[in-house]
């Protein structure tokens, strides 16, 4: 199937409190823009239409974002990165448009750049597989592409696992990609400082 942005998502996740980083992450500079800002500037380069879930200072980050993109407010952001997952995809789910992959992405990868976004599209494009994740050490993850067979399974989620249930369910389902490095979380203080470009 030829994707277009008719029936791809990408669903930004932002909600969390950034508690270990002591400050509010998503709008820390990075760059010429903020994390958040890089991540959705990333996004936009692919044929998408990009969502930002939003739950911790949701009204203070699309006041600094703009409207540039779409918000989803998860009034359920303390439960975790799945209840964030759930949003997002209930939000897909009532949409007009039919969307037929979700890329879920974080606001605080900032190596994760356009190419590689692209290329686990198109990779997905290509295979069979339901699912095209990231490879880590001992698992996948995000970002992660999920075809429209999965959003209700999504849409179920809970806790602060992501959607490592579902991934776990159906490895055979699954088509990894290396990310050569580019998959850092930035988590803390520490990190961020050692980064900094």
């Amino acid at each position: 199937m030829f994707y277009t942005n008719k029936n791809i998502a990408i669903l930004i996740l932002a909600a969390g409190s950034a508690s270990r980083m002591g400050a509010l992450k998503q709008l820390l500079p990075w760059g010429n823009s903020t994390l958040l800002g890089n991540a959705i500037a990333v996004a936009s380069s692919c044929p998408a239409t990009i969502f930002v879930v939003v739950g911790a200072e949701g009204k203070l980050i699309k006041k600094e974002i703009g409207n540039d993109v779409t918000f989803i407010d998860n009034e359920d952001w303390k439960k975790g990165l799945g209840a964030s997952i759930a949003s997002g995809v209930q939000h897909l789910i009532a949409s007009e448009n039919s969307y037929k992959i979700c890329v879920i992405m974080l606001a605080d990868q900032p190596f994760i750049d356009a190419d590689y976004l692209m290329h686990i599209i198109n990779t997905h494009n290509k295979n069979n597989k339901g699912i095209t994740a990231t490879t880590y050490e001992n698992r996948v993850g995000v970002p992660v592409v999920f075809d429209s067979c999965y959003f209700e399974a999504l849409s179920q989620l809970t806790g602060d696992q992501g959607a490592k249930e579902i991934l776990e369910a159906n490895m055979n389902d699954v088509q990894s990609i290396d990310p050569k490095g580019k998959t850092l979380d930035i988590d803390t203080k520490e990190e961020y400082q050692t980064n900094l470009n």
